[in-house]
């Protein structure tokens, strides 16, 4: 039973559920359907919620535009339907990113509306995220990716129609320390790939050779994504990129080729549908990572992503330029500037060598 009170308004009225005592709003749209909302427990707020959707079905009336009335849904309760679709859309690395951050976001704003959420209160959650307790103050980049995953969930939420604006873009996140990593030439490069284990170590040339992320190289598909035609060596096909969600091709080299090559072949004797033998990384990859790390006397100084970066690194050397690096590495240019910063040691050797290149072509014509 519901209490029919207070305001009236052209488009809907305000009332009070008897049974509950919570205010509610109900509507009119121009189709002819209702639709109802919870203001909460005070005549104020619903009066406050009617006048402002009444605002914004007045102005879609005049514009003739298609009415966006905000469905409100509270942080907690819209949860179950973001990780719904993120299953979906997303890795199982990725998901696991984002279920571990919403939890440390849920205990901040679970009860937040969607709707509600201003960039003041962005700021005030970015500095609840720099707590300084037994373990520590969180680093820039910890709070930035929490800060990051809440800028993904508004973005769904904005797609859904629980909210309008994503308050975070509105935020200054924290300038992150860049990390220095160790650039392996061709050389040292042998001589570490020696000492990873033996299940991981053509991965780990393969990563080498042409710079995929750790998810796309476990979704790999050798028969699918893989043109042996194309070039001299043959080229990858990433049809869905972990972050930017474009496709991209990726050139291989002979030792890539060789390294996925023998990869297929381990994987027919195994009986396995996927070409390596671990569906995510949780099932102790970066386990037999570390102890291949520590074997090689680089303890915290090689990230599995390190090879990456250095993939970027070499490609750089060989004399590719930004917009290049940018597209074999599925980046952005300025992403793919600061991969390529991380050069070699001997590229004072390399610059005085074209430098005497380019003057020699120059005198010869």
């Amino acid at each position: 039973m519901a209490e029919k009170g207070g305001k009236r308004s052209r488009f809907g009225w305000a009332f009070k559920c008897k049974s509950t005592g919570v205010w509610r709003v109900r509507i009119t749209l121009p189709n002819g359907k209702k639709r109802q909302y919870t203001a909460g427990p005070t005549r104020e707020l619903a009066d406050q919620l009617l006048s402002r959707l009444e605002v914004e079905m007045a102005r879609a009336e005049v514009l003739g535009e298609e009415v966006g009335i905000v469905e409100r849904i509270r942080f907690d309760d819209y949860l179950p339907r973001f990780f719904a679709r993120a299953e979906t859309k997303f890795t199982p690395l990725t998901v696991g990113v984002y279920r571990s951050a919403s939890s440390i976001l849920s205990k901040q704003i679970g009860r937040f509306y969607l709707d509600a959420l201003t960039a003041r209160d962005a700021r005030q959650l970015q500095d609840r995220l720099y707590p300084s307790g037994s373990r520590g103050p969180r680093k820039h980049a910890t709070v930035n990716r929490i800060l990051g995953v809440l800028s993904t969930i508004m973005r769904e939420a904005i797609h859904d129609g629980h909210a309008r604006k994503n308050p975070v873009k509105e935020l200054s996140l924290g300038r992150e320390h860049t990390r220095e990593f160790n650039i392996l030439g061709f050389d040292a490069r042998d001589e570490f790939l020696r000492k990873v284990d033996p299940r991981m170590r053509d991965a780990a040339d393969f990563t080498l050779e042409t710079g995929l992320r750790i998810g796309e190289l476990l979704r790999l598909d050798a028969e699918r994504d893989v043109d042996w035609s194309d070039g001299p060596y043959g080229s990858i096909l990433v049809r869905e990129q972990v972050k930017n969600k474009r496709a991209r091709r990726v050139p291989m080299t002979a030792r890539a080729a060789a390294a996925l090559r023998r990869m297929m072949e381990e994987r027919t004797r195994a009986g396995r549908d996927r070409l390596l033998p671990w569906k995510t990384h949780r099932e102790n990859f970066y386990k037999i990572w570390s102890e291949s790390v520590d074997r090689a006397g680089l303890r915290g100084k090689m990230r599995w992503h390190d090879l990456r970066h250095n993939y970027a690194a070499t490609v750089a050397a060989a004399g590719a330029g930004l917009p290049e690096i940018a597209r074999l590495l599925g980046t952005t240019i300025e992403t793919a500037a600061r991969y390529a910063d991380h050069t070699r040691e001997n590229y004072r050797v390399r610059v005085v060598q074209r430098l005497e290149d380019l003057r020699k072509q120059e005198g010869a014509s």
